[in-house]
């Protein structure tokens, strides 16, 4: 018991002289966390025959995953569709003040049996690219 007692002083002294330092939570992935829970009430969103089905984040990456509507005429193939709408993400103000804090985008498009069609992923420096580009 003594040992135990000896184990709990030395833990504290070592993070009183700041040996131990508690895990700091990661800005980026609490900003991940307040974007998808804005995204999350308006799930499903249909846009030109795609449909966002889910957003999820897991660290500082914010998971989009799109479906292909059934028994649609596209006009686009996955990966157009995914490119213009990292376009329409990279407009806007918001987005860009989202990911120059280190939050990145994964988009995907999953056709049937959840085979990924498509996949993109969107960073901050990928807008400034997109941007600077004439």
């Amino acid at each position: 018991m003594l040992m135990f007692y000896q184990l709990i002083f030395f833990l504290l002294i070592f993070i009183l002289n700041g040996c131990v330092k508690p895990v700091a939570i990661d800005p980026a992935s609490t900003l991940a966390k307040k974007q998808v829970d804005k995204i999350r009430p308006y799930l499903p969103v249909k846009s030109e025959h795609y449909v966002l089905m889910m957003a999820h984040h897991q660290a500082n990456k914010i998971n989009m995953i799109f479906m292909q509507e059934q028994g649609a005429e596209f006009t686009k193939s996955p990966d157009q569709f995914l490119e213009e709408y990292k376009k329409q993400l990279c407009a806007s103000n918001e987005i860009l003040n989202v990911l120059q804090q280190n939050v990145q985008y994964d988009m995907s498009i999953s056709g049937s049996w959840n085979k990924p069609l498509a996949r993109m992923s969107l960073s901050y420096k990928d807008c400034l690219y997109k941007t600077e580009k004439p």
